[in-house]
């Protein structure tokens, strides 16, 4: 029997060329009641049935089994429930966590979801947004400005894993606000120099 921890977070947007791989998803249900699910989807050309059961709020009993493809493609045909959910998942690797992001697709078009698992209930990823946060306090403190800069906003979106969002938050109760101009210029020199680390990666992997 595995465990599975998780913790999912809805988000407005996400940059794929961030990713470092895609998989192609389609998942249906057969049953689900009370916390009780048994699904069936396919990554890419593969097919897997899987029965969950939740033991606590982000802890969930799971037991998964890989089945011929053409038998995934049956199931979701003709067992599971209406309402078949499409999407796209990219894989984004930050600070050594491994997040999962779902681009939903069809009738759930727009919406996106990010999710991590974790090795325990209380692994250091909630401790780590708490710092952002005390940092985060420890700035709006010391700065003499009513605009936090958004270099140092984007230390802590890169440092702590601290949502912008969360920071304009904290900053608004606080009466202050964000230079978000300048935390989007941040994000994309970031995005730039991910790409160009890609390129020479590839460019390294030719060579031998």
């Amino acid at each position: 029997m595995g465990i599975e921890i998780e913790r999912k977070f809805l988000v407005n947007e996400f940059d794929v060329g961030l990713a470092s791989d895609k998989i192609e998803i389609k998942q249906g249900y057969i049953f689900s009641s009370n916390g009780k699910v048994v699904r069936v989807r396919t990554y890419n050309d593969e097919a897997f049935i899987t029965v969950k059961y939740r033991k606590s709020s982000i802890t969930r009993g799971e037991f998964e089994y890989p089945i011929p493809y053409d038998d995934g493609i049956e199931l979701l045909e003709n067992t599971c429930q209406e309402g078949l959910l499409e999407k796209t998942r990219y894989i984004y690797d930050f600070h050594g966590k491994k997040w999962e992001i779902d681009v939903f697709k069809g009738k759930n078009e727009g919406l996106i979801l990010a999710e991590i698992e974790l090795e325990t209930e209380e692994e250091k990823f909630a401790k780590t947004l708490s710092s952002g946060e005390a940092m985060l306090r420890k700035i709006i403190e010391t700065s003499t400005s009513d605009v936090i800069s958004g270099e140092d906003a984007f230390k802590l979106y890169d440092t702590y894993g601290f949502p912008f969002e969360l920071t304009e938050e904290i900053l608004k109760e606080a009466n202050k606000s964000v230079d978000k101009a300048g935390f989007d210029l941040e994000m994309q020199n970031q995005k730039e120099r991910a790409r160009a680390s890609r390129g020479d990666l590839q460019s390294m992997g030719a060579q031998m």
